[in-house]
Order: C-alpha cells, then sequence, then structure tokens
C-alpha cells in the first residue's frame, strides 16, 4: 500500500499563527471588548438548505450519463464487495440515475490509494496554474509530462481495460467516483475544461483529466493546446508497459507542441475560476481519504447532485456505525479535531463559477447525530485556561471567502458557527470562529515562471461568545512583524453598535 502523505504547509502556517496566538494569550496580551447588543444575532445566521427539495443534478452528456445518487454501504465481504462494484458499473453503463453498492475495507484500501494519487494531481496542478512557464519551456515540459504520467497511472487503477496491476480489481471501485468527479470540475468551471469532448468522452477520466492538465498548463503559458495533441499523448501512453520510461518522450511532444501552439484568448475568468476550484478540490479529496481511512468505522455514505439554479450542489449523508466516532484533521486552514457520530447530513453551497464563496452546513440527520468540534492539545487548554472561554461545540456551518489574484489584494475569510455543548442548560450555546488572512501581493517573474511575493500580510483571529470578543491581530511585513491589539483590524464583524 502507497504511503498517504498530506501537504504540511498549510498546516504548519495555521498552527504557527495559532502557536504565537495562544503563546500572547497565555500572556495576558489577547484583548477583548464586549460585543454590542444584537451583534451575535446578525452574524450568527445559518444559511438554508437549497438542495431539499431540488431534482438530481443531470451530468453527463447523452447516452453516458452519470449517477446523480451514489449510495455506498461497508460490508466486510471481499467477494460480495466484488459483486456489487460489478453490478454497479453495469448499472452506470445503463445509465441509471441511482446506484448502490457495497464496498469491503480492502477495497477502501485500494480506493485510498487511488485518492492519494488524484490529490497529489491536483495540487500540482495547482502550482502549474499558480506559476507558468517562464522562459524554460524545458522545465514546464517536464513538470507537465510528470502530471500526464500520473494521470495515466490512475486511469490504470481504475480502469478494467488497463494492463494488470497489483490490486487493481479492488481499485475499481474509484472509476465511477472519478467520473463524476471529473464532471463535477468540468461543471464547476463554467464547462471550460472539457468543452471539446466529444459525447461519452466525458465519463473517462483518462480522457478528462488529460484534457483538465493540457489545458491548465497551457493556459499557464499563455497557450492553447493544437488539436489532437490529447489523443497523441494517450495513444502513447495507454499501451506503454513502462510508464517511468515515457517521460522524456512526453516532455519532448510538450516541449514541440508549445512552441506550435497559438496564443490563448484573453480569458481571465476562466484561469481564475480554476484557481479557485483547484484551490478547494485537494482539500475535498482529502476529506474523502479520512473517510476512506476509517471506512472499518462507517456504516454507509450516500452521496448526491441536486441541481440549484442549473448548477450542481452536492450534498452527503454520512452515518458513522453506532458506538463509533470518524476523526478528521488538517483539511482546511485553522482547523480543530472534526469528530462525526451517528448519521450527519454535510450540504456544501458553493458558486465558484461566479464567486469565491462557499459554505459548508453540517445537519445531524439521527439522534446521536452531528459533528462535533473539538479544541485538543496543550495549546488550546493554555487558552481555555488563562486567555478565553474557548469549548468544544456541535458545529453548524463554516463560511469561506476568497479572492484576489497574482497582484494586489488577496483574502481568505474563514467563519466558524458552532454551539457550545457543555454549560448551563439556560445559556446561550452560539460560539463562532473568525480567521482572516490578507496579503498584498506582486508578481514576480522567475525561471520558471510568475510567481507572487508577498508585501504585506495581516492575520486575525477572533472568538466569539454571545456578549464579548476576543482578538488577536498581527502584520507581517518584509522588514518584520507585529503584534499590535490597537491596530485596525479589517474584517466584517461589527465593532460599534
Amino acid at each position: 500500500m502507497s504511503s498517504r502523505t498530506r501537504n504540511p504547509r498549510s498546516a504548519i502556517r495555521s498552527r504557527s499563527t495559532l502557536a504565537v496566538a495562544l503563546l500572547l494569550a497565555f500572556t495576558g496580551c489577547i484583548p477583548s471588548e464586549s460585543l454590542p447588543p444584537g451583534a451575535m444575532d446578525r452574524q450568527w445566521l445559518l444559511d438554508v438548505d437549497p438542495t431539499l427539495e431540488a431534482p438530481f443534478y443531470e451530468a453527463g452528456e447523452p447516452g453516458a450519463e452519470i449517477p446523480s445518487r451514489w449510495v455506498i454501504r461497508r460490508n466486510d465481504s471481499v467477494i460480495w464487495s466484488t459483486v456489487s462494484i460489478v453490478r454497479a458499473v453495469d448499472r452506470i453503463e445503463e445509465g441509471a440515475q441511482e446506484v448502490e453498492l457495497a464496498i469491503s475495507p480492502t477495497h477502501m484500501e485500494a480506493l485510498g490509494d487511488v485518492l492519494v494519487e488524484v490529490r497529489d494531481v491536483l495540487e500540482t496542478l495547482r502550482n502549474i496554474a499558480e506559476s507558468g512557464t517562464g522562459d524554460d519551456p524545458a522545465l514546464w515540459a517536464n513538470t507537465l509530462a510528470d502530471v500526464l504520467l500520473q494521470v495515466e497511472g490512475v486511469a490504470r487503477m481504475i480502469s478494467p481495460d488497463a494492463p494488470p496491476q497489483p490490486g487493481a480489481s479492488e481499485a475499481l471501485a474509484g472509476g465511477p467516483l472519478l467520473d463524476m468527479l471529473a464532471t463535477y470540475l468540468d461543471r464547476r468551471t463554467g464547462g471550460g475544461l472539457a468543452d471539446d469532448l466529444e459525447a461519452g468522452d466525458v465519463q473517462r477520466v483518462r480522457m478528462v483529466f488529460t484534457q483538465i492538465v493540457l489545458k491548465l498548463g497551457f493556459a499557464a503559458a499563455g497557450k492553447q493546446p493544437p488539436p489532437g495533441l490529447r489523443s497523441a499523448l494517450i495513444d502513447r501512453l495507454e499501451d506503454a508497459p513502462d510508464l517511468s520510461a515515457m517521460r522524456e518522450d512526453v516532455s519532448t511532444l510538450l516541449q514541440q507542441a508549445i512552441q506550435e501552439a497559438r496564443p490563448a484568448g484573453p480569458d481571465a475568468t476562466l484561469r481564475n475560476v480554476i484557481q479557485t476550484t483547484l484551490d478547494w478540490a485537494p482539500r475535498a479529496v482529502r476529506a474523502l481519504e479520512s473517510f476512506v481511512e476509517q471506512w472499518d468505522r462507517m456504516d454507509f455514505i450516500e452521496v448526491e447532485v441536486r441541481s440549484v439554479n442549473n448548477e450542481p450542489m452536492i450534498t452527503a449523508t454520512l452515518a458513522v456505525a453506532p458506538g463509533q466516532e470518524v476523526r478528521m484533521a488538517d483539511i482546511v486552514l485553522f482547523q480543530p479535531t472534526l469528530a462525526f457520530r451517528g448519521t450527519t447530513r454535510v450540504v456544501v453551497l458553493s458558486d465558484a463559477v461566479k464567486t469565491a464563496d462557499q459554505a459548508i452546513l453540517f445537519e445531524p440527520a439521527s439522534p446521536d447525530g452531528g459533528v462535533l468540534l473539538r479544541f485538543e492539545g496543550i495549546p488550546y487548554l493554555l487558552a481555555r485556561l488563562f486567555a478565553f472561554p474557548l469549548a468544544d461545540g456541535a458545529l453548524r456551518e463554516i463560511r469561506l471567502t476568497r479572492g484576489g489574484g497574482y497582484r494586489g489584494t488577496r483574502l481568505l475569510h474563514v467563519e466558524v458557527l458552532m454551539r457550545k455543548t457543555t454549560g448551563s442548560a439556560t445559556s446561550d450555546p452560539r460560539r463562532m470562529i473568525v480567521y482572516q488572512d490578507v496579503q498584498e501581493v506582486q508578481p514576480v517573474r522567475t525561471a520558471f515562471g510568475v510567481t507572487t511575493r508577498s508585501l504585506r500580510t495581516e492575520r486575525t483571529f477572533h472568538y466569539l461568545t454571545p456578549d464579548r470578543r476576543y482578538t488577536y491581530h498581527k502584520v507581517e511585513t518584509p522588514e518584520g512583524s507585529t503584534a499590535d491589539a490597537d491596530l485596525a483590524v479589517p474584517d466584517r464583524m461589527p465593532t460599534q453598535p
């Protein structure tokens, strides 16, 4: 089984910010102020789930539809699970709107290996989209070739027609899920990634992900992929006995293609949408990995794609086995541990085609269901004892807002809405955490491409009770950093009545 690693940079960054905040809290440096009457009422408003009465979203092309409802149950029998997967594949090929299958822990282990590779591909694509080619097309071609080889490797893991590989039969469980992911990625980017694929091609992970890689890679170079390049690459890789030996051949083909490619049109909107999508997609895959890794504690997962304003909205019902809990950590910035119990309905509200706003709703779907937000570890304990009344609570909603690009101001704003689960039954249980990261950046050309340099960064952390707000604020510049309670706090939280 492959080693399941996660990108540590975001976790390290968030933990370092939190560590500084908690250290200052321990020494009495985090200020607090009373909230004006009604402030919590205006901020603590849960979004409404628009998917309850929404129809299923029809994904895929006519004759190559992708199911809009999936029910995946745990079954410890490898034999029965294999039969169930084969039947599910038949149902998908028939164009069924709803599919139910059973997956054993053995199959899930293989699916976890597939997801690790998919997440790595998405993270590399994000890095390519953020950089460009600069004046070194050979380095660009080598990087893109590595990603294309990874895509082919994933396609072989899940394809029944690919050359035999260890664990391939178990990994087939990932094929239909990746079909849905590929179509969802394309829809969330306004149909701009796979818009030239013929009907039916969108069902093939190899085709769609190869197209995504080429469009992103050439867009980063300011070019359009030449016609026929995707087919030429797939023809070379699909039957290659040793993928590692194909790197130089693929890189040479890409270098020739970039010389012949036409300039890309000024579609800044598509590029920004791609960046936004690739920012959250790896984390979504990582969240799915958490459940795959703890599949022995699960009962079933139900995933639906509903149509809201003709856009796909994903909902997931997560059922944990009685007496068990599934823990999730380090998925998003500044995240304490999430503990899933019972049955919980999770709704992802996103309008990434038009904005960078997202909201994730967590609704208990059984008497013992819900997600508990836990602040575990010594730093959180010190914060409770010496700084502010940090309390575990039932998570109800996460809101994320992102903005900005290569130049000017970049914004990350995260709001966490929760309900305290301990204390007096008559006290107001509402709590909020607000984290904001504002950066002033400028583009910088490197040997490989165009990256960004931070000129100024402001990070703000709030913890809110119904009547009080605790604030930590830090400013970082190339000359140094300042943590000052008197600095202006650039957030959306009210400070005046």
